[in-house]
């Protein structure tokens, strides 16, 4: 009698592990044949600054084509690239600073620049070595920021405002 009741007592207590193990090798194997599946999917981007974090052009182009506004500015912070301070920027300079070159790309196609943005975001990308994305903003850029490059302290220098940007 009492050995019959540990084995039930054993197998109660081992049957979720079991469970669990079984469920785990099954999704697993399930995300090995199909990683791309609903159920794996990120969730969906919701604004640009989101689709600039993912570096995912796509969600980019498709909130702008349903009406975001690609001069409208975004509140971003990053411990590396702001100090950590929070920032409100064109989501082109924050593209440039996150390196995200498609985005840069997409955000140039629907219009997301202005001189002083191209000024700021070619700072960015020439503080932070992206030879591609300053070449690309180079032609849009109007001078107006020449010194804030020759004098900035990185990324940070060219994305702080003046009074904040370290020296």
């Amino acid at each position: 009698m009492a050995v019959e009741r540990t084995r039930r007592l054993a197998l109660l207590l081992a049957a979720p592990a079991l469970l669990a193990a079984a469920w785990t090798i099954t999704l697993e194997t399930w995300r090995a044949l199909d990683p791309e599946a609903i159920a794996f999917a990120p969730p969906p981007v919701s604004s640009l600054a989101e689709a600039i974090e993912r570096n995912d052009a796509h969600a980019a182009h498709a909130l702008l084509q349903r009406g975001a506004d690609p001069l409208a500015h975004i509140r971003v912070s990053d411990p590396r690239l702001t100090g950590g301070r929070t920032v409100d920027l064109v989501p082109l300079v924050w593209a440039a600073a996150r390196q995200s070159d498609h985005v840069v790309g997409v955000m140039l196609s629907h219009g997301g620049v202005s001189p002083l943005a191209a000024d700021q975001a070619l700072c960015v990308a020439e503080a932070v070595g992206n030879g591609a994305v300053a070449a690309t903003l180079r032609p849009y850029a109007q001078g107006a920021d020449d010194s804030r490059r020759k004098t900035s302290a990185g990324v940070a220098g060219c994305l702080l405002p003046r009074a904040a940007a370290p020296e």
